[in-house]
Parts: C-alpha cells; structure tokens; sequence
C-alpha cells in the first residue's frame, strides 16, 4: 500500500493511493467469517440468558417505579 499527499490549494490536499485490489469472494469470505462469529456469540449469550439466574439485591432496583 503506497500514498502520496499534494497540497493543491490551502484548504484542498490531492490525496493518491495505491491498495491491493480484492475480489468480491474474499470480500464475502471475510464477511461470512465475522458474521459467523456474531453468531456464535450471540447464541452463547442467549444460552447463558435461558440457563442462569441473576438475583439483584433489593438496593439495585430501589429506584425502579413500575
């Protein structure tokens, strides 16, 4: 990856950048990976949500007005 930065005027840089070319199928493999791994994540937390209790002490909630 190479850029190069020229100031055109005072308030105006000309920005030129060269970046790896990537193909639509890595794009989505990379995609696929991290939306696995949301999921993964989410399901873990919506197990430890169905199989634990949280018991909040009474000075917790003492604001709460239903």
């Amino acid at each position: 990856m190479r850029a190069q930065r020229k100031n055109v005027t005072e308030n105006i840089d000309d920005i030129i950048a060269m970046v790896p070319k990537l193909t639509a199928g890595q794009v989505t493999q990379e995609f696929d990976w991290h939306s696995r791994q949301l999921r993964l994540i989410d399901a873990a937390i919506q197990q430890a949500n169905w199989t634990c209790d949280v018991e909040v002490e009474s000075s917790t909630m003492a604001d709460f007005k239903a």
